[in-house]
């Protein structure tokens, strides 16, 4: 009798110590500031870091956009955590509300907790390009002109000169198996801005008769103080095919 108490003494304590323990999560929403809080207009990303002594250390990386606002980070170790929140055209910032590395909130866990970090409101770049059109998306063999319309926007207190360029990805198969990209600049227009307000411009893009036929381009748009100080990331406003 007391072999069998010890045995089912044993296999109690070992199914004490066999119940996995349970991961933290780390749970939350990625809107707008802009009333009324839309989504983002555009891909942004979710950068989950863990504490190391006195380290931040990447543990895990999510997407959200205009579609999928929410974001989950499920199954984490206890410990400290924080956020990193970045999207196309939107101040990149730390968890909560501040872009200084120094200054951002520490999560600390412990097994099995849930955090929620609610509704963490991204700011527009001040000055960004929206609405991107193309007149057209193919040239014929003899070549043609497309033209690129695109809103340059200005929050800022200050009347701002800019410059917008436009940029063509080339894109062909060699030899049936070959994928070759290549970047050409291919106009560009300097634009002021008032205070507060937004202009629209347009630039030119010339596709010759001399470029290789069956060629697509993909056109972005960039924005910058000049060729070398960006201000925005890149807009992608669309694809030119050059037909035989």
């Amino acid at each position: 009798m007391r072999r069998v108490a010890l045995l089912l003494g044993v296999v109690i304590v070992l199914a004490v110590f066999c119940v996995p323990v349970q991961g933290a999560t780390i749970q939350g929403n990625v809107l707008e500031a802009r009333t009324p809080h839309n989504p983002l207009n555009g891909d942004g990303r979710v950068t989950l870091s863990r504490k190391s002594g006195t380290e931040w250390v990447y543990a895990s990386g999510t997407s959200v956009d205009e579609t999928d606002t929410t974001f989950a980070f499920s199954g984490l170790a206890a410990g400290t955590y924080s956020l990193f929140v970045t999207a196309d055209d939107y101040v990149s910032e730390y968890y909560n509300n501040t872009t200084l590395e120094g200054e951002r909130t520490e999560i600390t866990l412990a097994a099995g907790d849930t955090y929620d970090a609610g509704d963490i409101y991204l700011r527009a770049l001040p000055i960004r390009l929206v609405n991107p059109t193309l007149s057209s998306h193919s040239v014929p063999a003899s070549g043609g002109t497309v033209r690129a319309t695109v809103d340059v926007v200005n929050d800022t207190a200050a009347e701002k000169t800019v410059l917008v360029r436009a940029m063509l990805t080339a894109m062909r198969t060699a030899f049936n198996a070959t994928d070759i990209h290549s970047m050409h600049q291919c106009g560009s227009r300097t634009v002021t801005v008032p205070a507060r307000s937004t202009v629209s411009t347009t630039i030119s893009i010339v596709i010759p008769g001399s470029a290789s036929p069956d060629v697509d381009y993909n056109v972005r748009l960039y924005l910058g103080l000049d060729k070398w100080r960006p201000l925005s990331a890149p807009l992608y406003a669309g694809y030119i095919a050059k037909r035989r």
